[in-house]
């Protein structure tokens, strides 16, 4: 047998033990991988009764710093696992909240070095198992987890509750650990701007947004990374807040709320478009902006505003009609007369959401990122329209006719968080 059948048939065997033995040991799973003097992407089996150091067998590639990375099959977490693998220098602890949903989990076990380098853990926010093994020697942690309704919720509390809890739930496994020397916590802009937005106002780190406006995504955002912050004061790490603005770019796992408002404007779900000013940016910038504050030293005890280019909803779609209309996509520019929205707003909550942002310019500071982090901020048009692609090649979106492939989107760009001098 060749070399490369040999590796073909390693990979296929992972597979099979990786998704379809949620009871495989890892040291059966390590077994599998000996003879090639590799290791595996594994979840490691939930088993209380035996709280099984992962550590126990020495992992050949050990010595590499661990990054543990909530939420792996995210939008934003996957492209950060991307990316970290990419690196070849860490080995990547992430959580899934199922082993059994192979549709989301099998994607992040396909990502380059993720044989070698990464490992899963089963683990949801409102519960305590198997957190303090997911973080076990564990040099970073980059806590990206948390609900992202794709509508607002009939209560509140399922947003909120899962955000508090689960981010004083990781911070405290990271206390526990000891050897945690930073987490770097994925806010939002949503606690610095949300609510009720100033027209024609330029935001700062130094603002939160105020709690009686907020919705209830808002307000989980908000009181999330004011519990980072407090449960970080009497802890032996350091803490790092990024508050990225609305992330666009190519999808890698499967559906998120992320891409909603790009798909829906795609397959023309929006015939009129009301006048509403969107602060954007790449979700490439947004991972790397992740990884250069794990390891940027002047990160450390700041708040980041991650942002990049200012859209109207109107910019988007015609970014998007530019490159898809002659592929079939029915996609409208027309704006919408603050009328409609008016009476839209009287029938439909997220309507009424809309009509008080109609119109208002806002801009953010975006200095930290550029200085500290070194993330410049591509133009978010490529994104909007890698975002696109991916959906469509994905069958996340409709796939019309005149549809002419494209995976471009799929070339990983420089990863700018490489010449960042580290701890």
């Amino acid at each position: 047998m060749s070399s490369s059948d040999s590796d073909t048939d390693l990979s296929s065997r992972l597979s099979q033990a990786t998704f379809d033995s949620p009871t495989t040991s890892i040291e059966s799973l390590d077994t599998l991988a000996g003879s090639s003097g590799i290791g595996s992407a594994y979840l490691v089996p939930v088993d209380p009764a035996s709280p099984q150091d992962t550590q126990s067998k020495q992992h050949p590639l050990a010595t590499k710093p661990k990054v543990l990375v909530t939420g792996v099959t995210g939008f934003v977490a996957s492209h950060i696992t991307k990316r970290l693998l990419k690196t070849n220098k860490y080995i990547v602890h992430g959580t899934v909240r199922s082993r059994h949903n192979r549709k989301r989990v099998k994607p992040v076990t396909k990502f380059h070095n993720a044989v070698e380098n990464l490992r899963l853990f089963e683990c949801n926010l409102l519960d305590d198992l198997n957190w303090d093994r997911a973080v076990s020697d564990c040099t970073y942690v980059i806590h990206v987890a948390s609900p992202f309704p794709d509508s607002q919720p009939g209560e509140p509390s399922s947003v909120v509750i899962p955000a508090v809890e689960g981010t004083k739930r990781v911070l405290d496994a990271c206390k526990r650990a000891g050897t945690v020397k930073r987490v770097v916590l994925t806010s939002s802009i949503a606690a610095i701007s949300g609510g009720k937005q100033r027209g024609d106002y330029h935001y700062t780190e130094g603002e939160w947004s105020s709690q009686a406006d907020c919705d209830p995504y808002c307000l989980s955002k908000v009181l999330a990374e004011k519990a980072a912050w407090e449960t970080a004061a009497s802890a032996n790490f350091e803490l790092v807040a990024l508050n990225p603005t609305m992330c666009l770019g190519p999808v890698l796992v499967g559906e998120c709320t992320s891409m909603l408002l790009v798909k829906r404007i795609l397959e023309g779900g929006y015939p009129m478009l009301p006048k509403i000013f969107l602060p954007t940016v790449d979700v490439r910038d947004v991972a790397d902006a992740h990884i250069s504050a794990m390891l940027a030293p002047n990160a450390a005890g700041k708040r980041i505003i991650i942002h990049s280019t200012n859209f109207w909803l109107r910019d988007i779609a015609q970014t998007i009609h530019d490159v898809f209309s002659d592929q079939g996509y029915k996609i409208s520019i027309r704006d919408m007369p603050d009328w409609a929205l008016t009476i839209a707003s009287k029938i439909n909550k997220s309507a009424k959401f809309v009509s008080s942002s109609v119109g208002k310019i806002i801009t953010y500071d975006t200095k930290n990122m550029h200085e500290i982090l070194g993330i410049q901020g591509r133009d978010v048009r490529a994104a909007v329209i890698d975002m696109c692609y991916s959906m469509i090649e994905l069958k996340l979106a409709s796939k019309k006719d005149k549809y002419v492939s494209n995976v471009c989107y799929l070339d990983d760009t420089e990863l700018s968080f490489e010449n960042v001098v580290q701890f």
